[in-house]
């Protein structure tokens, strides 16, 4: 296996195993509820720290873990402040903050990742599953680094988010839309991963017809075709007669004229009769019988390597949301709840738990919630912050999501645009469905969602009134 070599490595290989156990100090009167170990929990301190104060209680019990760590653009400022016993690591705490003429900074950031990754992998279930969002700065590296401490095999995927629904008219070269979603297990074989619901407009193409009741299917021939089980001499049971609709009999012919044989058994056929459709050849005009097979999408349909924004949100829904729950930008990179949703509803059950050690504005957390309230779940998050707004933003936000938060007014924030064309009003239902998917996307975050045509633009936004959220 190729591995990730940086500077440094060697010094905080198993640095997580230093770093000391410290008591979590409950503050009753910041949270709401009784204060509990084994409840939600927000968690104010070096993510270092905390993740190894949560394992007496919590390793090998976290079922999903999500973290949006520091990207390393090198304008983002974070600090490398671990403890590490070596007279090099303690060099790179005078440089702190990170920035982009520091030429180490790719370095600094996998000895900061790395034994923070081994912790969560200490904290995963054998079900559990580790998702982490990242740009092109690092991602690659994560990748090795996540190969080593849970092995190739337990790559699920590496996925891509567009965050961005416009273009950025100041890009020098491409104008960067998505982010990277990586995706690691922690057992391949036993982990919790649900299919997506099947909507009618994820089926094949090929299910293009529709039965009496409406299900779509398709038809396939009902004399076997190719390979040694087609002959008569191979399948005598199968060469029988069947009616066509005028009354005579029809046996399976192959193509050169020689005896075939059916896929089904005479059985088969009357118990299956209502599945048996026919069709006039388009040679000689003879009925041939086929089968219809029907959608089944009980089953779900598996995730796509390629999250929409019309699906799961941008950047910008993240910050309406925001700006909706606090009256005002309060966090300048909020991730959309819709993503971390998607990540709930494929990675965990009704009574998982799940960890975001880079809680930010806190997302997860209101994700869990609302993943609660959609399916009466018991759900429970475990969010850690260090920066100063853990308490005024990171928890406020979970506390004005439980008891309510009221806002009066509309924000002027635009879900949709589209410029008017002949073309794309000679495809109006396209377009329709657009709009519906936005409205099924962001129903659940505004009071309303309004469309009006202005300037020969549709445009799509949402609206408020006064209530409690």
């Amino acid at each position: 296996m190729t591995e990730l070599n940086f500077k440094g490595k060697e010094f905080v290989w198993n640095h997580h195993l230093t770093v000391p156990f410290r008591p979590l100090e409950p503050h009753p009167e910041k949270g709401i509820g009784e204060p509990a170990l084994d409840g939600n929990l927000i968690i104010h301190g070096d993510n270092l720290h905390a993740l190894k104060a949560l394992l007496p209680t919590y390793a090998g019990k976290v079922d999903c873990v999500f973290i949006d760590p520091p990207y390393n653009t090198g304008n983002e400022g974070w600090c490398y402040n671990d403890n590490v016993n070596a007279p090099m690591i303690r060099e790179w705490l005078e440089a702190n903050p990170i920035g982009i003429e520091d030429g180490l900074r790719h370095d600094k950031w996998c000895a900061m990742m790395w034994p923070r990754l081994r912790l969560l992998h200490d904290l995963l279930s054998d079900e559990g599953t580790l998702w982490m969002t990242l740009d092109g700065n690092e991602a690659h590296r994560a990748k090795l680094m996540l190969d080593e401490i849970f092995g190739e095999e337990c790559h699920l995927g590496t996925l891509v988010w567009e965050k961005s629904d416009s273009p950025r008219m100041d890009a020098k070269v491409f104008s960067t839309s998505h982010d990277f979603l990586i995706a690691f297990a922690k057992s391949p074989d036993a982990m919790i991963f649900q299919r997506l619901e099947a909507e009618e407009e994820d089926l094949p193409d090929h299910y293009n017809l529709r039965s009496e009741d409406g299900r779509p299917y398709y038809l396939k021939p009902l004399r076997a075709m190719g390979g040694q089980g087609d002959s008569r001499e191979a399948r005598p049971n199968l060469y029988f007669a069947m009616t066509d609709p005028d009354g005579k009999e029809v046996f399976p012919i192959r193509q050169d004229g020689s005896d075939g044989a059916w896929r089904w058994s005479r059985t088969k056929v009357e118990a299956e009769i209502s599945r048996i459709e026919w069709r006039r050849d388009r040679g000689d005009g003879g009925w041939v019988p086929y089968f219809r097979i029907y959608a089944d999408s009980s089953g779900g349909r598996p995730p796509g390597t390629i999250w929409y924004h019309e699906e799961v949100g941008s950047s910008r829904t993240g910050k309406a949301l925001i700006k909706r729950i606090f009256g005002e930008s309060s966090f300048d990179t909020p991730k959309p709840i819709g993503l971390i949703g998607r990540i709930l509803e494929i990675s965990t059950e009704r009574d998982s738990i799940v960890l975001d050690s880079f809680s930010g504005s806190g997302t997860t957390g209101h994700a869990v919630l609302e993943a609660n309230a959609r399916d009466e779940g018991n759900r429970r998050f475990l969010l850690v912050e260090m920066e100063d707004y853990a308490d005024k933003v990171t928890a406020e936000r979970i506390r004005r999501v439980i008891s309510g938060y009221p806002y009066s007014g509309v924000i002027n924030t635009e879900l949709y645009k589209e410029r008017l064309t002949w073309t794309k009003l000679k495809n109006a239902e396209k377009l329709t469905e657009q709009v519906e998917k936005i409205e099924n996307l962001h129903r659940h975050e505004y009071d309303a969602i309004k469309k009006a045509v202005k300037d020969g633009e549709l445009i799509v936004t949402p609206a408020y009134s006064p209530k409690s959220g």
